[in-house]
């Protein structure tokens, strides 16, 4: 062969070897395969989701955020599960409206390739409902309102044996504190439809109560009396945690003889907070870091966080002529302030304890809680933190 027809021949080798080499790293490019995932079967979430993502590979996790919108334009928050990503949005969405869910071209994966289209999915958003107690002589029994079908279905049916119950932070799950034949009552779950319940803290005779979710659903706090086995009488409660992955419970101070109630999760699950009862405030315990913060308040109740976290609304007595009187104050869980709100226009006002409100969670309701069971706010502690005198 002829030596220009040999580097002929090699430079078209060359040629076909780059092409092939550029066809399939393309191919590989366009490959990437994703789709929207929920933890319905239905494929419906409610008003605070989650909705998510699932690839087929690790995704460069920043490429992938940066390039998801929603329409309407909704705040919230991301957390990965490996190949998955979950959106939790910060306020409820409006099942009217609907929401669309969107990711651009141009997302990576971890190790360079590139999604090379945008897509589209549209979510189904499921109309609020309201999970209530139908009440017996001591207790009552679950029932579920559905404002589409105007129509109340029963979720449970122990004979009024339920006292206390908290839907999960995106309706999938329901947890309840049900009286049991040893004289306390223990923790149950069951399903949105009430199709399966699930012992799952045997309390014995204590007395178990006030369940509490975690955001992500993996815990369940609640207060816990333990009886005296000599007088028979209930003692102080103490905050327990229930783990829903290790299926165990425990104290959530084990070595500590830290007395409280009326658990709850901040809206991202970093923090719960309960009532002290033997500090007399409102204690809150960041679960990552074990950072401790306490505030003070005459007020057995807990409060309402904000929606990212960094807030807490609660009532304190503040002196007056013939007695003390409620206010209303806000704590800023960042800079460690407390502010009094509604200063001016509070005189005369009269504000009920929390059990009288609805308590609005996921897309489900939790009517008043007075009219059902006795229910005292929650407790806390904090010493650092000073208020200014002058907004007291």
């Amino acid at each position: 062969m002829k030596p220009y027809l040999r580097i002929i021949l090699i430079l078209v080798v060359i040629l076909l070897a780059a092409t092939l080499i550029y066809l399939q790293f393309n191919n590989r490019q366009s490959a990437i395969q994703v789709d929207a995932i929920t933890l319905t079967e239905n494929g419906q979430v409610g008003v605070y989701g989650p909705v998510g993502l699932q690839f087929d590979r690790p995704m460069d996790q920043a490429s992938v955020e940066d390039r998801i919108s929603f329409t309407p334009k909704t705040p919230g928050r991301f957390v990965w599960d490996q190949n998955s990503v979950w959106f939790y949005p910060d306020e409820p969405i409006d099942p009217v409206q609907g929401l669309s869910l969107s990711l651009r071209s141009g997302a990576k994966s971890s190790e360079g390739e590139t999604l090379n289209s945008e897509i589209e999915w549209n979510i189904s958003i499921r109309s609020t409902e309201i999970l209530y107690l139908v009440l017996a002589q001591d207790g009552g029994d679950l029932w579920r309102w559905s404002f589409t079908d105007q129509l109340g279905v029963a979720l449970t049916d122990t004979g009024g044996k339920i006292i206390d119950f908290a839907p999960n932070y995106i309706g999938e799950a329901i947890a309840f504190a049900a009286e049991n034949d040893e004289g306390g009552s223990d923790l149950w779950a069951t399903d949105r439809d009430g199709a399966t319940h699930t012992l799952i803290v045997d309390c014995g005779s204590d007395y178990c109560s006030q369940p509490a979710w975690s955001t992500d659903g993996t815990l369940i706090a609640y207060a816990r009396q333990a009886r005296n086995e000599a007088t028979s009488l209930l003692q102080a409660p103490q905050i327990w945690l229930y783990d829903n992955h290790t299926l165990e419970t425990h104290p959530l101070y084990p070595e500590a003889n830290i007395t409280g109630e009326l658990p709850s999760f901040s809206p991202d699950g970093q923090l719960l907070a309960f009532y002290n009862l033997s500090q007399r405030a409102i204690q809150i315990l960041d679960l990552e870091t074990a950072q401790e913060t306490l505030i003070p308040t005459e007020v057995e109740e807990m409060g309402d966080w904000s929606s990212d976290g960094s807030k807490l609304l609660f009532t304190d007595l503040i002196p007056s002529a013939l007695e003390p009187e409620a206010a209303l104050f806000i704590a800023d869980l960042k800079d460690q302030s407390v502010e009094r709100v509604l200063q001016e226009d509070s005189e005369g006002t009269h504000f009920q304890p929390a059990p009288i409100f609805p308590r609005w969670q996921m897309d489900c309701c939790q009517p008043p809680a007075g009219q059902l069971h006795q229910q005292q706010g929650l407790v806390g502690a904090q010493t650092g933190w000073q208020r200014d005198p002058t907004n007291c």
